[in-house]
């Protein structure tokens, strides 16, 4: 069995990706999938009427419609070996743990655990992964 090469291409794509990079795509889309559940929710309020509050409702479905399509990107980018959604993947995975810890006390610790998890395995595979700017074979 051949090695699978993660020289860089000259069009900045990588012939194999490594497992943290798989990892962090993965994180990436499921983040992505849950954040296009919400907004479908937030659609659902605005259309029959059942928010109290159909600006903050309306609102919020374009925010989370904005980051659906960010962290899908960021998810397409792992997967087909790019390396600039690493530092938005480590932004992202820090930003969620103070919601996750708002999360765990106020919802209990079955909601915010998963998604804890969730996080800092991104944040690891993202910080695993080789900067953009670092030849493949420095050590960090």
């Amino acid at each position: 069995m051949r090695p699978v090469s993660t020289a860089p291409r000259p069009d900045g794509a990588r012939t194999g990706l490594a497992p943290a990079a798989l990892v962090a795509g993965a994180v990436c889309a499921v983040y992505a999938l849950a954040l296009l559940v919400a907004a479908g929710l937030y659609l659902r309020e605005l259309v029959t009427g059942t928010t109290d509050v159909a600006s903050a409702a309306a609102l919020s479905l374009v925010v989370t419609a904005i980051f659906t399509v960010l962290l899908a990107a960021m998810a397409r980018g792992w997967l087909t070996g790019r390396r600039w959604p690493r530092t938005a993947t480590v932004v992202w995975c820090l930003l969620t743990l103070p919601a996750i810890w708002t999360l765990n006390t106020s919802n209990g610790l079955l909601v915010a655990a998963p998604l804890a998890v969730l996080s800092i395995a991104g944040l690891l595979a993202a910080m695993s992964s080789p900067a953009a700017d670092l030849p493949e074979d420095t050590v960090h």
